[in-house]
């Protein structure tokens, strides 16, 4: 009987209450009572429950309600620099005066640079977030900021600047590295149980195969008429 009743007593478990409504707000308010973070900052009438003191400190917490729409935003730009830096590429050597202003947006990204500095991370080792500013500094320093910011370098400026050199129209595809914020997107709607998996699957694969199509035909124009005329097969040759 003694060992038995040790037996169960090593694998006894905790019963958890039964109230849960399936959202992500209730798995973030069973998490504030398990680790003891109180009653007080959590909100239960709202879906996605996030401390209520998540902007003190002038550090952002990544679920903030206007942090998320502004990622939302960024999003959107993200998906129009990505297509719209191959096509500058390939057929304009500058860009014309009626399309000056899509150099404009590069402020927009800009500002998600300085913005960067005050929103919260998670550690990779204790999966806490962290909200002390030099280490949130010290973090994006290391990670993707210094291709972040060459991505805002105003490259069509600095081409007609300099005397209209072709290598300094080649630091435009840097701006390519914003297509991670479009393969996040997707990673997170593949997890979100409220979206059909399948439709996430096939809406990723087709934008994969139009934005290979679109820049390939872009390389393909910007070599057609870059090339000299002398390095190019001849017509009556098998190449």
């Amino acid at each position: 009987m003694g060992d038995h009743e040790e037996i169960q007593e090593e694998y006894e478990l905790n019963e958890v209450e039964d109230n849960l409504h399936g959202s992500v707000g209730s798995r973030l308010s069973l998490f504030a009572k398990e680790f003891g973070f109180g009653r007080g900052k959590w909100d239960s009438n709202i879906a996605l429950k996030i401390p209520k003191d998540c902007y003190h400190g002038l550090v952002i917490h990544p679920s903030g309600r206007w942090y998320r729409m502004w990622v939302s935003m960024i999003f959107v730009w993200s998906v129009c620099s990505t297509f719209v830096t191959p096509l500058e590429f390939g057929f304009f050597r500058g860009l014309p005066e009626h399309l000056q202003d899509l150099d404009c947006a590069q402020a927009v990204f800009l500002a998600d640079v300085v913005l960067q500095f005050f929103v919260a991370y998670r550690d990779a080792h204790t999966f806490k977030l962290v909200y002390d500013r030099k280490c949130i500094a010290m973090h994006y320093l290391k990670g993707s900021f210094a291709l972040d910011l060459l991505g805002c370098f105003p490259w069509d400026a600095i081409y007609k600047g300099t005397g209209h050199i072709e290598l300094i129209r080649y630091f435009l595809w840097i701006r390519i590295y914003r297509a991670r914020k479009i393969m996040d997107f997707f990673k997170k709607a593949e997890k979100d149980i409220r979206i059909n998996y399948l439709c996430t699957r096939i809406a990723k694969l087709i934008m994969v195969e139009l934005y290979c199509t679109h820049t390939a035909a872009c390389v393909f124009y910007y070599l057609a008429t870059t090339v000299p005329r002398r390095m190019r097969a001849p017509r009556g040759s098998g190449a």
